[in-house]
């Protein structure tokens, strides 16, 4: 019979080394508040687009139709840019190129020139170069579609936007001071506002048991517990 065992412990830290702790815990914070913010605008962004269709006479199910009926073109889009990101991904490490997918209707054109462009830097060295453009590619329509409301951002998507603007001045919301405490701290953060707005959505198509979630609040210093998750390695 296999025994899983748990330890805790408790840390007493100098006074150096409860600062340290809470520059990583106020790193994770900002983290959470970062991913918060570009799920709620795009959520609003939504939100917003689905007011003026339900203006205009449509029902709730054809405003939502609309919607997605409005992305769609986008959406084909990233699929396509995606699977070449992938594509160039999986050759650049040394595996075996992704099989060819049927590209969505409409983007035949752009399915055949990433494959052609692949097919040409094969064996050249070029694959890191397109795979650099493809990820700037993909991040950007990204970008694009959550700031139009037709996706939110997951976890993931959060890291990547939070990787084109981390080094922008703090004004900009930008977190140029990131390389000073562990990037985990970030990720952990990405990933409980993740949690947080699955927990509101569940609780809202009432897939969640108890009382009813409220929308996800911005976490605030001195107004929540401090934790953060690192890596040791």
């Amino acid at each position: 019979m296999e025994i899983l065992r748990a330890y805790r412990f408790a840390l007493d830290p100098s006074d150096a080394e409860r600062a340290e702790l809470a520059r990583y815990a106020g790193a994770c914070r900002w983290a959470f508040n970062y991913a918060l913010a570009k799920k709620t605008q795009s959520h609003q962004a939504w939100a917003e687009r689905r007011t003026a269709y339900l203006a205009a006479g449509l029902s709730e199910a054809e405003a939502k139709a609309r919607i997605k009926a409005d992305g769609a073109e986008l959406t084909d889009r990233i699929k396509v840019w995606d699977h070449h990101r992938k594509s160039l991904m999986s050759t650049a490490t040394g595996k075996q190129p992704l099989p060819a997918t049927r590209p969505p209707a409409g983007q035949e054109a752009l399915e055949r020139r990433l494959a052609a462009a692949r097919a040409d830097a094969a064996g050249t060295g070029r694959e890191r170069q397109l795979l650099a453009e493809a990820r700037t590619t993909v991040n950007a329509l990204k970008a694009e579609a959550f700031s139009a409301g037709y996706r939110t951002p997951t976890a993931t998507d959060t890291s990547a936007l939070w990787r084109m603007d981390r080094d922008r001045p703090k004004e900009e919301g930008g977190s140029p001071w990131w390389a000073e405490v562990n990037v985990y701290c970030f990720t952990s953060g990405f990933d409980r506002a993740q949690v947080a707005w699955k927990y509101w959505q569940d609780s809202l198509a009432g897939r969640r048991a108890g009382r009813r979630n409220g929308y996800p609040r911005f976490k605030k210093k001195g107004r929540t517990a401090e934790s953060f998750l690192s890596s040791t390695t």
